[in-house]
């Protein structure tokens, strides 16, 4: 019995102290003597560790938003099928294609970065628009308030709200090209 207590007091201890053994202090750059590049390493590893941390989380985020699963089990039970659910998390699929081409919200390239959010707002806006995710989350909202104890804080219609139109332009009809007149009114 002593044996096992010791055993299982060894074992919390390894688990608490293990991970903090594990992590290593920061490495400061090395100082060159040269101020300028100096600040040009130390600016590089401000970028690699920011867009590693960055990188991080959008993976996470693309791993919430992998919908295949929700959509499979929606139609999974035959007399049970969920066609609402189904066709609102195919609706996601826009917004998960943006994140894997640029998977980083912040990749410090500001144009790439600045269209890989319009994208992103203008998906968001579709799912926001489409009928059937407005039924689920209308049904997810009324199926939280029932079982709360204190209302919702928000709503998925107010979320929506918040995210910005994007504007898109009509596709552009093709119009064909006349040979331009010379100087004496007829065809070159």
């Amino acid at each position: 019995m002593r044996c096992t207590i010791i055993f299982a007091a060894s074992l919390v201890v390894v688990n608490i102290i293990a991970p903090a053994l594990a992590q290593q202090p920061p490495r400061r750059p090395v100082l060159t003597g040269d101020p300028v590049q100096d600040i040009r390493n130390a600016a590089g590893q401000v970028q690699q560790k920011v867009t590693k941390d960055l990188t991080s989380v959008a993976q996470q985020i693309e791993t919430l938003l992998d919908t295949a699963d929700a959509i499979a089990l929606a139609t999974a039970i035959p007399g049970l099928e969920d066609t609402v659910g189904a066709a609102c998390w195919r609706s996601f699929d826009q917004l998960s294609q943006v994140l894997k081409l640029h998977p980083l919200p912040l990749t410090l390239k500001v144009a790439t970065d600045i269209e890989a959010a319009r994208l992103a707002a203008m998906a968001l806006n579709q799912v926001c628009t489409n009928p059937n995710c407005g039924q689920m989350w209308t049904d997810a909202e009324n199926t939280a308030a029932a079982l709360s104890i204190t209302p919702m804080p928000f709503s998925i219609t107010s979320l929506c709200a918040k995210i910005p139109a994007i504007g898109q332009a009509a596709a552009a009809a093709t119009v064909p090209v006349q040979p331009a007149p010379n100087a004496l009114g007829g065809p070159k």
